[in-house]
C-alpha cells in the first residue's frame, strides 16, 4: 500500500496490471471519489492535503482523464476549505455535482455548469 498521499491511476493493459501517478506526492488526503460523464471520462474529486503548496489547503481537487490512461488534467476548485471527504455524482442533466462539509459544518455543493464551478451551500448548522 502507497502511503504518499497522491492520487494514482491503475489499469489493465491486456496482460498486466499497470499504475501512474496523478498528483505529486502528499498533494492530497483522503478517499478519492470517481464519477465517469461523457466519453468515459473520469473524474476524481479529493481534498487537497494540508501542507500542499501547490492548491489551498484542504480546497478541493479534481482531476480529469483527458484521453487516455496517461492523460490528466489537475485544477483547484476555487478557494473553499472542506474537512471531509467529497462525494460526487452526475445528474440526468449530465452536471457534476459535488458534496463536501465546510470548516464551519455546512454542507456543500460544488456544481459544474456552464464551463465553470459554482459553490452554494445546502445545509447549515444548528
Amino acid at each position: 500500500m502507497r502511503r504518499s498521499y497522491g492520487v494514482y491511476h491503475y489499469w489493465w493493459n491486456g496482460s498486466a496490471v499497470e499504475n501512474r501517478a496523478i498528483t505529486a506526492a502528499n498533494q492530497v488526503i483522503g478517499v478519492p471519489t470517481v464519477v465517469r460523464t461523457t466519453g468515459n471520462r473520469l473524474n476524481v474529486f479529493v481534498r487537497a492535503h494540508p501542507s500542499n503548496t501547490s492548491y489551498t489547503a484542504n480546497s478541493l481537487l479534481h482531476m480529469t482523464s483527458i484521453g487516455g490512461t496517461n492523460s490528466w488534467a489537475v485544477a483547484g476548485v476555487g478557494q473553499q476549505a472542506i474537512t471531509d471527504f467529497p462525494s460526487a455524482v452526475v445528474d440526468n442533466a449530465g452536471e457534476t455535482r459535488v458534496y463536501a462539509r465546510s470548516e464551519t459544518g455546512e454542507l456543500l455543493e460544488a456544481r459544474y455548469h456552464s464551463g465553470g464551478w459554482n459553490w452554494s451551500t445546502i445545509s447549515t448548522v444548528g
